[in-house]
């Protein structure tokens, strides 16, 4: 009860005051559409129609200042696979960081960064923020969101090609460890 579904047809992310389905839709372009669940002002974790998406897999390389778990190393970032993840051998502190840096800066409609298990939804940064370098002769990281209740911040259409992502935990996650995922890129 008091749960429904709004989509978005232009590629960005459903909000309180999208679109609510209420029956079937037909649309040329289902790559374009994105859906999400409500209950209230809650959102679930937003979804495309499975098969129409394009993911750009660059190459990459990761580094984290966290000791990382043995049955789920650091170097699993690095593959794109949405059942691969990084988790901590220990709780993390603030100040500690993923950092996901681009061969060649990266040109792309959107970034989604998550953490937690991909499976449950647990272990995620509850403290903390992403930060983004862009290839605009700065320099500078500039933070592009803060983690919140789901674990996840995306980054809508990057103002300049990207030199790299970072993950930064500000303070003491829930759990014993945290579990980070790949880059969702498109």
């Amino acid at each position: 009860p008091n749960m429904v579904v709004r989509y978005t047809t232009d590629g960005s992310e459903p909000g309180p005051s999208s679109s609510v389905l209420t029956g079937k839709i037909v649309s040329d372009h289902p790559e374009n559409l994105r859906f999400a669940t409500f209950f209230n002002d809650i959102s679930s974790i937003s979804v495309g129609v499975p098969g129409s998406r394009k993911f750009l897999a660059p190459a990459i390389r990761v580094e984290s200042s966290m000791a990382a778990s043995s049955h789920y190393p650091v170097s699993n970032l690095e593959q794109y696979a949405s059942r691969k993840y990084m988790r901590t051998a220990k709780p993390p502190k603030a100040g500690d960081y993923v950092l996901y840096t681009f061969e060649s800066p990266l040109k792309c409609r959107r970034i989604t960064v998550q953490t937690a298990d991909p499976v449950n939804n647990f272990f995620g940064v509850t403290q903390g923020h992403v930060e983004v370098l862009y290839d605009d002769g700065t320099d500078s990281f500039v933070t592009a969101g803060r983690f919140n209740m789901y674990n996840r911040v995306v980054i809508e259409s990057p103002t300049s090609p990207v030199k790299a992502v970072r993950i930064v935990v500000d303070g003491p996650c829930e759990g014993k460890a945290v579990s980070i995922q790949s880059l969702i890129i498109e």
